[in-house]
């Protein structure tokens, strides 16, 4: 099959049928003596260990009709230190939270992402024919990715869902977005899960 670029470390994400490409990956790291703070700020050396495979598909299922389909999925374990967990939101627009409603998760759309534990990661998307709205090339290509982590300090799975499509306009060079997400929210005295929210991003994509 294709072999893919390493020009740049960042991933193209689909190559929109210009390619067949089938990757695996894996990786392992082990730090045995990184240094941490604990809570009253004694400097200890715990090991810390991260461990991940992972397979990348992106190829047309019909030449003729310029089709593509897409397919990520990679497992991860991560030893980042004695229920180490880290929540993150992506452009925040929230700069605080009332105590009263406050959560673990703590202020706007962030929620538990990176942490001691594993995850279970799930991407797939397909780029309808190129043909779809006549021959300038613009086309549909509707998504969806999951993740599932068991993260030592939470007392319930997280889990995160997405869906959209993207309108190709030219390829990935020009491309409008929208996304759907569903999040967790975990309560900060009890680390389970108490509720649900959701959000709706729309996003305009110009590579130079």
């Amino acid at each position: 099959m294709d072999e893919e670029s390493n020009f740049m470390p960042y991933g193209v994400g689909s190559y929109l049928g210009t390619k067949k490409v089938l990757a695996f990956g894996w990786v392992w790291k082990h730090s045995p003596r990184p240094l941490q703070l604990n809570s009253v700020g004694d400097t200890v050396y715990l090991p810390r260990i991260f461990a991940s495979a992972d397979i990348f598909m992106d190829m047309s299922m019909n030449k003729q009709k310029s089709d593509n389909l897409t397919l990520y999925t990679a497992y991860t374990y991560s030893d980042l230190g004695n229920n180490y967990l880290r929540n993150v939101g992506a452009m925040n627009p929230s700069t605080s939270v009332m105590a009263s409603a406050s959560s673990f998760n703590g202020k706007g759309n962030a929620y538990p992402l990176i942490g001691t534990g594993h995850t279970f990661y799930l991407q797939a998307g397909y780029m309808l024919p190129k043909s779809l709205f006549g021959e300038r090339g613009i086309t549909l290509q509707p998504y969806f990715d999951v993740q599932a982590s068991q993260f030592d300090k939470l007392n319930s799975w997280m889990h995160c869902y997405n869906a959209g499509v993207n309108l190709l306009l030219v390829g990935n060079k020009a491309k409008l977005s929208l996304n759907y997400q569903n999040r967790p929210v975990f309560s900060n005295t009890s680390f389970e899960q108490n509720a649900r929210r959701s959000a709706v991003v729309l996003q305009w994509q110009v590579a130079i």
